[in-house]
């Protein structure tokens, strides 16, 4: 069973003695912890100050199992027995508390480049429309954006945990930039599909 703990709490997955009859109760959990901390790196925002822990400790916890960032109480979470208590993630299915990949990282640097104002829909027309366009910034922001996301996959796949990603955002397409199921539909989009940036 791999249920969603949004409380990030690994002693669920072992034995602890604090869980019922001081066995583990689930295999894994979801790790959001992961996915925050990923997101940080990616976007150069790994914020530190004295006495925390620095930029370079924090990707060494994030890609093994002695425990992720939890950025609310400035601390390291504990860790998780095993690669197989964990499944790592960048973007998911469910926007209900942190949006698409594509809007996280290509959208800041669209409006930086003054090509949009970074939301959903600017992202869209940005990731369908570089390809074809003459615009060099579009073409070479989109591109720098696509860089970035196969870098997080990269990280992903030789982290400690069980890798999971979300159709054609490993591809930096348009498609994983859907906010919804309705929004799929009305647009026909099938995850996965376009043009593989490289």
């Amino acid at each position: 069973m791999i249920p969603e703990d949004s409380n990030r709490h690994f002693g669920t997955t072992g034995n602890d003695p604090n869980s019922p009859n001081g066995r583990k109760v689930v295999d894994a959990i979801w790790n959001f912890g992961y996915r925050d901390e990923i997101r940080r790196l990616l976007t150069n925002s790994i914020d530190t100050i004295i006495g925390q822990a620095s930029p370079s400790a924090r990707v060494v916890h994030l890609i093994s199992n002695v425990g992720v960032w939890n950025d609310w109480p400035k601390q390291f979470d504990p860790g998780f027995v095993d690669m197989a208590c964990s499944v790592s993630y960048i973007t998911s299915h469910d926007v209900a508390d942190a949006p698409r990949l594509m809007k996280v990282l290509i959208g800041p640097m669209l409006q930086a480049a003054g090509l949009g104002d970074g939301q959903i829909d600017s992202v869209k027309a940005a990731l369908d429309g570089a390809d074809i366009s003459s615009n060099a910034t579009l073409h070479n922001t989109v591109q720098a954006g696509a860089k970035r996301v196969f870098s997080g996959f990269a990280v992903l796949m030789t982290s400690v945990g069980i890798p999971m990603f979300l159709v054609g955002a490993l591809r930096a397409s348009a498609t994983s930039t859907v906010e919804c199921r309705a929004d799929a539909r009305a647009r026909e989009l099938t995850p996965g599909n376009g043009p593989l940036r490289s």
